[in-house]
């Protein structure tokens, strides 16, 4: 009897002591950060690596352990390159971890290629691809093969899942032909610099042959001439406007004439010494000088694009101590034409407290033709802004800030043009406290006397700008609770900007070299002396 008691109390001991070390070897899951009131999912697959998505947001790839969630309804989607993906929705309580172990099925195929002509590229999908077989998921595929000299091949095809397909290629000797020809533009001055003063004449072709390109006049004088060894589809041969001695062409309708392999095609092109690219830049109104926006056409589809910076100093009549005051950033993007332009600017003022805005400009213009060599100009501009604080204290300068409307117009006898502005703005100072108040309206009007050649644009601006309307408001800041701003405006705040500015185009090319200088002044009060230095790149 006390040795089947003595026995049933080791079995028990062993038992205890046995499942006491499993329960050591297995450790609780304890999440980071983890309170009982946390949601949380977790995701394996049978495949390593898969896409987590919660509710549409990439979560990680599997396994997941731990994902937070929100307690609540979710969609989760799981997704693996040759594999189907697969979506559920589930509902998580507060404090609650969801689990899900899923199978993803594979929807991989092959495919087998062979062509009868080494080194012809082959495409699936339009993506090109080496060797001989290639992985593709089931359903619709486009598989094609090119080489240059002969016929392009393609073929649409279906393919089910884990099936096997095989394609042997052959490819058929093209028949030579010119496919194509075109001029990059329909008119062009080759007066103008760089690209500008450039066309681009792009054909095509089918097979390997010898041929000619030549561009000559409506009355058939040859002034430039190409030759050509056709290895590959496409070419491009670029025309300066001038003949073989140098000499730029007279205005009219030229035309370009590919010949080879005994056929020819052709297209047509002006010249028109007439066309201008005025080297202006961008200003808070659109393309212009200084302070205004300018009526001067550019031609039709012109890109411009472009940065400037400098540094903004306090002037000889100041309230300051320190003579620095910031250090502009503009980054501006834009396309115009003879009539219609839009642009972007991002302006940023580098200071104690920086300054960062973003606009919208669009520009009308028209001009009426008086003589040969003279017209009238006139448009209207429209301006979108906002900054996160103003600049320029005591707030009655026109700053980049702001919904503005203006009108412009002016005369320009022979590339010198002298024109007036005048802009209404609506609160030109940008508010960005909750406890801001303002009805404040800024009213600018000036002059531009500008010279505009081929090859620079050199002009002085002046503006007077009077404040109207009220605005006050507190800015402070989120670190230290200092106020920055504090200010009452009111009627007839009067400030003065005038300066100059040069654009030049470098050298024999598209790109514009950008100086602008002058002086913003309160009278009596505070001035700030400025100086940007910057690059426009124009594109057409």
């Amino acid at each position: 009897m006390r040795i089947k008691t003595f026995i049933t109390l080791l079995m028990i001991f062993s038992s205890v002591s046995i499942n006491s070390q499993n329960a050591a070897k297995v450790k609780p899951l304890v999440l980071e950060n983890q309170t009982s009131s946390d949601s949380f999912v977790k995701v394996d697959t049978n495949v390593y690596g898969a896409s987590v998505y919660i509710d549409g947001k990439y979560a990680g790839s599997t396994p997941l352990y731990s994902q937070k969630v929100s307690a609540g309804r979710h969609t989760l989607r799981i997704t693996k390159t040759h594999y189907a993906a697969k979506e559920l929705t589930f509902y998580v309580n507060k404090g609650e971890t969801k689990s899900f172990i899923l199978d993803l099925e594979s929807i991989s195929a092959w495919v087998n290629v062979s062509c009868s002509v080494n080194g012809a590229d082959i495409y699936m999908d339009g993506s090109s691809f080496s060797g001989n077989r290639i992985e593709i998921d089931e359903g619709s595929h486009t598989i094609s093969a090119a080489k240059f000299g002969y016929e392009k091949y393609t073929q649409t095809f279906y393919i089910s899942r884990r099936e096997t397909k095989t394609f042997n290629i052959e490819l058929k000797k093209a028949e030579f032909n010119i496919t194509s020809i075109s001029p990059s533009k329909k008119v062009f001055n080759p007066e103008n610099k760089g690209s500008l003063g450039k066309i681009d004449i792009q054909f095509s072709v089918t097979a390997p042959e010898n041929g000619s390109l030549v561009i000559k006049d409506s009355e058939g004088n040859v002034y430039a001439e190409k030759q050509f060894s056709f290895s590959t589809w496409d070419y491009e041969y670029t025309w300066d406007g001038s003949d073989d001695e140098g000499y730029i062409v007279y205005d009219g309708t030229y035309t370009a004439v590919l010949y080879a392999g005994g056929k020819s095609a052709s297209c047509t092109f002006k010249v028109d010494s007439s066309i201008s690219y005025p080297a202006l830049t961008m200003t808070n109104d659109g393309s212009g000088l200084g302070a205004f926006s300018l009526p001067l056409p550019y031609p039709d589809l012109t890109i411009l694009a472009g940065f400037s910076s400098g540094a903004y100093f306090h002037g000889p009549v100041t309230e300051q101590n320190e003579s620095f005051y910031a250090v502009p950033i503009d980054v501006f993007a834009g396309i115009g034409g003879k009539h219609v332009e839009f642009g972007l600017k991002f302006q940023s003022f580098i200071k104690e407290t920086n300054s960062f805005g973003l606009s919208f400009s669009a520009k009308l213009q028209d001009k009426i033709e008086i003589t040969a060599d003279s017209s009238f100009n006139y448009g209207a501009t429209f301006r979108l802004a906002s900054s996160n604080i103003p600049v320029f204290e005591p707030f009655g300068a026109d700053c980049g800030n702001g919904i503005g409307i203006g009108i412009m117009a002016g005369f320009d006898f022979n590339g010198l043009y002298i024109g007036a502005n005048s802009n209404l703005v609506f609160r030109p100072v940008s508010i960005t406290d909750s406890e801001g108040k303002q009805d404040e309206k800024l009213w600018k009007n000036g002059i531009t006397i500008a010279k505009t050649t081929k090859t620079y644009t050199a002009g002085i601006y002046g503006a007077i700008q009077s404040t109207f309307g009220s605005c006050s408001f507190e800015y402070k800041d989120s670190d230290d609770n200092t106020i920055l701003f504090s200010e009452n405006l009111r009627d007839n705040k009067r400030a003065f900007d005038a300066g100059f500015a040069f654009n030049t185009y470098l050298g024999a090319s598209s790109t514009l070299l950008n100086f602008n200088g002058g002086m913003i002044l309160y009278p009596e009060t505070e001035s700030y002396v400025y100086a940007k230095l910057g690059f426009t790149f124009m594109i057409n």
